[in-house]
């Protein structure tokens, strides 16, 4: 098939693919990857991040850096931190802190548009918080056209 496509489904719906790959004659799979990829860890000082008093949900995709040159994420956990990282610098971020809760976070303008080189620890802004490249395996959803 060498026809191009368009999928537009909202963050999470894994049934969006499901649904326009049986007509399109597609197998949709979930496969475990071995991928390059940006991970956050806390650094060997421990992290200095405070919780968030926030209860509401925040949504990473519609934060707007301010004025002040900073990206106000109060309220965010660290899976989401690395999801708003992932769409700053588009590449795969993976949250390896296993640190549970909402925290208050303010990131700066040049931790956004910065990332380490490879064989490269470097901290991000001043929470406790490195950021590195490495070798790890997670889930990725695949499609392919079915076998004949």
């Amino acid at each position: 098939n060498q026809a191009c496509y368009q999928v537009i489904y909202s963050w999470g719906d894994r049934e969006a693919l499901k649904v326009i790959a049986k007509p399109l004659d597609l197998d949709i799979a979930e496969e475990d990857r071995n991928i390059s990829s940006l991970t956050i860890r806390i650094a060997r000082t421990g992290h200095r991040l405070k919780p968030s008093v926030n209860s509401a949900p925040i949504k990473v995709e519609g934060v707007a850096v301010g004025a002040d040159h900073l990206w106000p994420l109060d309220g965010v956990s660290m899976d989401e931190l690395a999801r708003f990282l992932e769409i700053r610098y588009r590449r795969p971020v993976v949250n390896m802190t296993s640190l549970q809760g909402h925290w208050s976070i303010q990131l700066s303008h040049a931790s956004t548009i910065n990332w380490p080189n490879a064989n490269e620890r470097v901290p991000l802004d001043d929470l406790g918080l490195d950021l590195q490249w490495e070798q790890i395996t997670i889930p990725v959803t695949v499609v392919r056209d079915k076998v004949k």
